[in-house]
């Protein structure tokens, strides 16, 4: 059964935009930039440049986010699993789309930049032992900028959802 169409006749338009600095853990991604293959801009030492927009047109939002963002931090819930390196309690809390205002939410990955995988910090994992019983280290971490970069999203998506 088709769902009937909602016509929105009139809708007010609120944007938000930020360029943030995130700092660069990864070996990789350090000398990739002390090289210049990675050719983005810096906000200080070792600390790439990227961006970061919400959007609210009448009851829909987008959020964009500048890489591969894990879906917990999305959607929730995010897991602090036995074996993580810094045994610690989910901080990206809470989940994106639970903030996000309106009856429709989008959430667009690599918005505007690609930075990499995006991982909550409880359940970030390069030392043994492995999360979830894992006999070596996950993929996501060896492509990301390091551990405070979904902290560092979260926290300015979460100010930036604040002033829509």
């Amino acid at each position: 059964m088709d769902k009937p169409l909602e016509v929105i006749d009139l809708a007010a338009i609120s944007l938000v935009v930020r360029t943030v600095p995130i700092k660069i853990d990864n070996i990789l991604f350090k000398l990739g930039a002390a090289l210049g293959v990675m050719k983005r801009g810096t906000m200080g030492w070792m600390k790439m440049r990227s961006e970061l927009a919400v959007v609210k047109i009448g009851p829909v939002s987008f959020v964009t986010v500048p890489g591969e963002i894990y879906p917990e931090l999305v959607n929730g819930p995010v897991e602090a699993p036995e074996g993580g390196d810094f045994g610690i309690a989910p901080l990206e809390v809470p989940p994106i789309r639970e903030m996000m205002p309106g009856k429709y939410k989008f959430v667009l990955g690599l918005g505007n930049d690609e930075i990499g995988y995006i991982i909550p910090k409880s359940q970030w994992d390069v030392k043994a032992p492995f999360t979830y019983g894992r006999e070596k280290a996950p993929y996501g971490e060896e492509n990301s900028l390091g551990p405070e970069t979904a902290g560092v999203i979260h926290s300015n998506l979460k100010e930036m959802l604040g002033e829509l």
